[in-house]
């Protein structure tokens, strides 16, 4: 059974806005968001030069967000707590039954967090939710990072040989997981449970595929997967073959 537990920690706060406010070679600059929440973080960084000073910087600045903004965070860490348990049982029953995967259970951590931007570890079994989220897009993005857990799972099932580090970006596994997540959230048996439609990353949408995107693509392979009573298994081997034919593509780099 799904059992996840919400927590608010300062010091995961300061190494995510860490890692994605000061990108690495090779990621995906998504700085831009964590500035477009914290402009004043944005104004404290543009005073210092050295990259040790920077992280001092944004470690300070989280310490005073989370003192300044202590009762607003546990409120709610509450209420999201409250909104995702009247689902969980349900979303985890559908996700095992598309996935196939008769036994599957996880013990995941979910960090209620002042970042606008929330990774998943899949060997520390946690992720992470903005409390700035309302409840509707705060679920789906809980299903979104719990899909992975068990969506990976499956993975491991059907490609025992391949190694969890390419479960993490910037590898075309981890891109293929992005795009599937999006196609899978996005069908009528999880809009009913989670009324809301996934977007997906804005660079997955510069991808096109046959004059699609290639979220529309890989949409489009599953219902066709669907029409010719293709299993899971069946289904994961497809798109793998498909999406390796375009991992060349400039958007799937950082």
């Amino acid at each position: 059974m799904l059992n996840i537990k919400f927590k608010i920690s300062k010091k995961y706060d300061i190494e995510t806005l860490q890692r994605f406010a000061l990108p690495g070679r090779g990621d995906w600059d998504w700085s831009g968001y964590v500035f477009d929440c914290h402009p004043i973080l944005k104004k404290e960084l543009e005073k210092v030069k050295t990259r040790k000073d920077k992280l001092q910087v944004i470690q300070e600045y989280v310490q005073q967000y989370h003192k300044n903004n202590n009762k607003k965070l546990e409120k709610r860490k509450k209420e999201l707590r409250g909104a995702w348990e009247k689902i969980n049982n349900e979303y985890e029953q559908l996700l095992k039954k598309i996935l196939e995967l008769k036994k599957a259970s996880f013990k995941l951590t979910a960090y209620v967090t002042i970042s606008p931007i929330c990774p998943r570890d899949l060997q520390k079994k946690d992720f992470a939710v903005s409390y700035q989220y309302n409840n509707r897009y705060a679920k789906l993005a809980i299903a979104h990072e719990v899909l992975h857990f068990y969506y990976f799972k499956k993975w491991k099932e059907v490609f025992p040989r391949h190694s969890e580090k390419s479960f993490d970006g910037p590898h075309i596994i981890w891109h293929l997981s992005e795009i599937l997540a999006v196609v899978l959230l996005n069908t009528s048996k999880f809009f009913k449970i989670l009324r809301a439609k996934e977007k997906g990353y804005q660079e997955h949408q510069k991808i096109k595929v046959r004059r699609r995107t290639i979220l529309e693509y890989f949409s489009d392979l599953y219902t066709q997967s669907q029409k010719n009573n293709q299993n899971f298994e069946q289904f994961l081997k497809q798109s793998y073959k498909t999406i390796k034919q375009h991992e060349n593509h400039n958007s799937f780099k950082g």
